[in-house]
């Protein structure tokens, strides 16, 4: 994700005189950093339910992401919404924070693995492990 960050800002600074090359390849890197990220988010909760190698975990992530591409793109667009919201109305960081995102996270992304059986049941097994810890 970092060097599509650097990627993305050196192809921005190349767009000051117009050129096709650097905003095509601007506009790539924007999407592919913006894809990256909903599939951070995915690995995280696969990375918990599952015992998987790196390579593996790349795999399902970037799979889940493709296969709830609706709902990747209704994460980022609430995402953004909020966040431009909470840079409006400062006030509001201190009343509903990072439990915000968390919300939104769970209300778009983890209501969607309802639909795949296996991950359905390991995240059921997840949240009964944690709240008996608790």
């Amino acid at each position: 994700m970092m060097i599509l960050g650097f990627n993305s800002v050196y192809f921005y600074f190349g767009l000051e005189p117009f050129d096709w090359f650097y905003f095509i390849s601007f506009s790539l890197m924007v999407f592919l950093f913006v894809f990256s990220l909903v599939s951070y988010i995915h690995g995280l909760f696969v990375s918990v339910l599952y015992d998987l190698n790196v390579k593996s975990l790349l795999k399902h992530s970037y799979l889940l992401t493709i296969g709830f591409i609706v709902r990747s793109l209704l994460l980022l667009l609430i995402g953004f919404v909020y966040t431009y919201t909470l840079i409006l109305i400062p006030i509001l960081g201190i009343i509903i924070g990072l439990s915000g995102f968390s919300l939104l996270i769970l209300v778009t992304l983890v209501s969607g693995y309802k639909r795949i059986q296996p991950l359905d049941e390991a995240l059921d097994e997840e949240v009964k492990k944690i709240l008996e810890s608790a």
